[in-house]
């Protein structure tokens, strides 16, 4: 670890939170507080956009080494004059989609639905949460490694 990798993720996170709170904001006022749309909104889709992130970040790592998507890891040599591949990921993937996504606040909204009563409604948050967060990871990643793929193919 070193003060560069600090400030990546330091300058991501803060990017990160504005957008979950800007994003939340907007949310919140277009569709009220009846349910916790903005955290489950914002989560799915940090989930998608954490899969695309790896998809593009193995992707990149593979072209440089000649090693397959699925036998690819994350360098930490610079491809370009400002960022190597970990200092993408310190940036994105810790810094921005750490910040932006919340577990806490999701399991603080799961158990004040608990405890006012709404039961049905914090199981649905819960579960749903779990399962498109999962599937929005997953759409996201091979949707990107197909893109990838046809875009070299062509």
């Amino acid at each position: 670890m070193n003060l560069s990798m600090l400030l990546a993720v330091a300058c991501g996170g803060a990017l990160g939170a504005m957008a979950r709170y800007a994003g939340g904001s907007y949310i919140m006022q277009k569709f009220g507080p009846d349910w916790p749309l903005p955290t489950f909104s914002i989560n799915v889709a940090g989930s998608a956009l954490m899969g695309v992130c790896l998809a593009l970040l193995l992707s990149w790592t593979a072209a440089r080494t000649g090693a397959s998507i699925s036998q690819a890891s994350v360098s930490s040599e610079p491809v370009s004059l400002w960022f190597s591949p970990e200092q993408f990921r310190a940036f994105v993937m810790v810094g921005f989609l750490g910040a932006f996504t919340t577990f806490s606040t999701f399991s603080m909204e799961v158990v004040h639905l608990l405890e006012a009563g709404r039961i049905s409604i914090a199981l649905f948050y819960a579960g749903g949460s779990l399962v498109f967060g999962c599937l929005a990871f997953a759409g996201g990643y091979m949707l990107t490694r197909l893109l990838l793929q046809s875009f070299v193919q062509s």
